[in-house]
């Protein structure tokens, strides 16, 4: 389990303790037919604000793990199929 950060309509988020490759799934089953879901996320910087993001077909979203708490720049992350 890892922080994922998310860009959801151009603001930024968080879902800490959560599963990459699980979300990115989950996403792809939306995209391919299944219900849409909410997405529970953090918004803001220090003090965090609980959101609920719909994710659903057409929806704009980005994924990324989150830096190590301390580490700057970007932490490699393998690709997955949808991206090759």
């Amino acid at each position: 389990m890892t922080t994922i950060d998310l860009v959801y309509d151009g603001h930024q988020y968080t879902v800490p303790d959560a599963d990459l490759d699980q979300l990115r799934q989950h996403v792809l089953d939306v995209v391919a037919g299944a219900p849409a879901f909410w997405l529970t996320a953090n918004h803001g910087a220090g003090s965090y604000r609980p959101v609920e993001l719909l994710v659903a077909p057409g929806v704009a979203l980005a994924v990324s793990v989150a830096p190590p708490q301390g580490v700057q720049g970007s932490v490699p992350v393998e690709a997955g199929p949808a991206a090759a």
